[in-house]
């Protein structure tokens, strides 16, 4: 226990088996288990004002300086064989394409620890950060059982409401993820219907299903091809070189 972060009381057994449920047919969660452990915890964390709105300004300087690192990589091709860039990424890059013309929207999860010396990080999830199902519809679903407890603001609500912002409602978003590993797919699912409840129409996909025609994401079926007006990408880009040759990964 710590100021401003504090574990509260295990919840019902039959209320939590109940929460457990909900989580795995409402909001996707399809692994709530590791071997013959839950890994969905019985109590809540409790972080108050104070020490949320520090992690919120951790997070956003945080990920500012990692997209200004970012952007000055991107000047130095020099570094890309030091930094172990694959060469085929390599070629993508030096390509050009549409950095910067573009309005994308980018997420990164920062995992933090709260240590002796204060807030610190393990890691950065810069590419393809999971972690919606639980951040959403996990905390959402704790929430309602404690008095007075209120959930962050809910990340794929976020997501969800920063594409729309940039499109019409109706609009197809490709969501271009591993369709053969199931933890990938239960993330897709869970954004699918929030991007739904936001007026979108969202298609499961994976990378070999888009094409590019005249600089512009089309989504490969068995009857033809249709324009897509946004892409999630789900889908690690370490692994996208490893896609067969005629894979258009680079756009």
């Amino acid at each position: 226990m710590s100021a401003g972060l504090e574990a509260g009381p295990n919840l019902e057994l039959d209320a939590w088996q109940k929460l457990r449920m909900r989580a795995i047919f409402d909001h996707c969660k399809w692994d709530p288990h590791s071997q013959d452990h839950s890994v969905l915890a019985r109590y809540p964390l409790f972080v108050d004002a104070d020490q949320l709105g520090e992690l919120q300004m951790l997070a956003e300087k945080l990920s500012d300086e990692a997209l200004r690192a970012e952007e000055e990589i991107l000047r130095k091709p020099e570094l890309w064989p030091t930094l172990g860039i694959p060469r085929k990424i390599q070629r993508a890059l030096q390509s050009g394409g549409s950095q910067g013309e573009t309005e994308h929207v980018r997420v990164m999860r920062f995992d933090f620890h709260l240590t002796d010396g204060g807030w610190r990080i393990s890691e950065v999830n810069a590419d393809v950060p999971s972690g919606y199902v639980e951040g959403a519809g996990w905390n959402s679903l704790f929430a309602e059982n404690y008095i007075g407890a209120q959930a962050p603001p809910n990340p794929s609500r976020e997501l969800s409401a920063a594409i729309r912002a940039r499109l019409n409602g109706g609009d197809i978003v490709a969501l271009v993820h591993a369709t053969t590993y199931s933890d990938d797919r239960q993330v897709m699912m869970h954004l699918a219907g929030e991007l739904s409840r936001s007026g979108l129409r969202p298609v499961l996909a994976g990378p070999e299903n888009i094409e590019w025609r005249d600089d512009f994401a089309c989504l490969k079926g068995e009857t033809g091809s249709v324009r897509v007006n946004a892409v999630i990408r789900f889908f690690p880009s370490e692994w996208l070189p490893q896609l067969r040759a005629e894979s258009q990964w680079a756009g």
